[in-house]
């Protein structure tokens, strides 16, 4: 017969999460990796999702993805500096 495997204790829970390894991983956490994925994309991309995002708006305000796109590439562009009040 086989045995249970006895429940990990807190110690080594922490163990587990320290080296990354088992459910509970180590590593950066979720925000943090989004801003990483966000900062690797170029200036060109916020300024295309921007200018699209305005542009569907003014055909049609109540799309949802538009509203959602144009607050973070707002919010992109301004953490970089670039305004498009041109």
């Amino acid at each position: 017969m086989s045995e249970k495997h006895p429940k990990p204790t807190k110690a080594h829970l922490r163990r587990r999460r320290r080296n990354g390894t088992g459910r509970n991983r180590g590593g950066i956490d979720v925000a943090e990796h989004f801003q990483q994925v966000r900062a690797a994309k170029p200036d060109s991309y916020w300024v295309e999702l921007y200018r699209n995002a305005k542009q569907t708006l003014a055909a049609n305000p109540n799309v949802l993805t538009a509203k959602l796109n144009l607050q973070e590439a707002a919010r992109e562009l301004r953490r970089r500096g670039i305004s498009l009040d041109a």
